[in-house]
């Protein structure tokens, strides 16, 4: 019972965290691209919008790998340490 609880728990978290982090990248692409709209005439404001977006994206991804990683090795040591306390 208390696996299925904590992992409920835990994908309630990781998709909590999904759905801040995809906000957050689409409001970062919406003022590059707000932003760089007055000086999208220049080859370099084209060039460094498509490097500030593929930054973003790959620092999600790895923000994304670790949270994954930390909820994994959390659900034992949750798991481990309920079952250790003594009942009331």
């Amino acid at each position: 019972m208390l696996l299925m609880v904590s992992g409920q728990w835990m994908l309630s978290i990781l998709r909590r965290q999904l759905f801040i982090n995809t906000c957050t990248f689409l409001m970062v692409v919406v003022v590059v691209l707000h932003v760089s709209a007055l000086y999208s005439r220049t080859v370099l404001t084209f060039v460094l919008k498509i490097l500030t977006l593929i930054l973003v994206e790959s620092c999600f991804e790895f923000h994304m790998f670790f949270n994954c990683r930390n909820a994994t090795l959390a659900l034992p040591i949750l798991a481990f340490t309920s079952a250790s306390e003594p009942p009331c």
